[in-house]
């Protein structure tokens, strides 16, 4: 038995003012907002019991769904019925939905700005940097191996090709690529163990 059933269900309004609070101030997701939501659920508000927050947490985390939407829903059901479910999960979601929402207005607003275009030039350029350079550590690795780092320039070089100059398509490209990586790395690891983590 909760808490919450001992008690008379909290209004509707209640509920979302409730989670929209909660979708403000928590960040990170369930598991990082946890003590927050102990100290407003269970030792302010007592609206459940820390047994019922710790299942209700494993529960959503099982859940095929965002785990703190998942979480929020459980908990308005709980000590609100189907219309706390409702207001629950409406109210989380607001206000990460409104920034996304801004987020998105503001950058097409400002896609012309020459400002805008030329950080985005200089950050697309320094993902591509950091991608070749981690490409080249992997392939160089403990000591420059000839068969590795002859597939990297392959790979590197014929999925590009395939793609643009033969026009074929980019899904049957990293389907190879994968297969033959895969038995490459395969052939790597069968004399012994490696040290990936």
């Amino acid at each position: 038995m909760t808490i919450a059933s001992d008690k008379n269900p909290l209004s509707f309004f209640t509920i979302c003012w409730l989670f929209l609070v909660l979708g403000c101030t928590c960040f990170g997701g369930m598991w990082a907002a946890m003590d927050r939501l102990q100290r407003e659920l269970v030792e302010r508000r007592q609206l459940i019991s820390l047994e019922d927050q710790r299942s209700l947490m494993l529960a959503a985390a099982m859940i095929p769904a965002p785990k703190f939407l998942a979480f929020a829903v459980m908990v308005g059901y709980r000590i609100g019925g189907i219309w706390g479910a409702v207001g629950s999960s409406i109210s989380i979601l607001l206000p990460g939905t409104a920034l996304v929402l801004v987020a998105c207005v503001l950058t097409v607003v400002a896609s012309e700005n020459i400002a805008l275009k030329t950080i985005q030039h200089y950050v697309g350029l320094g993902v591509v940097g950091l991608l070749a350079g981690n490409a080249v550590r992997m392939f160089i690795g403990d000591g420059l191996r000839i068969r590795p780092a002859l597939f990297g320039l392959v790979i590197s070089l014929g999925i590009p090709l395939y793609v643009i100059v033969a026009e074929g398509p980019l899904i049957i490209a990293a389907c190879v690529g994968l297969a033959i990586g895969s038995l490459m790395i395969r052939e790597d690891v069968s004399g012994g163990t490696t040290g990936v983590e």
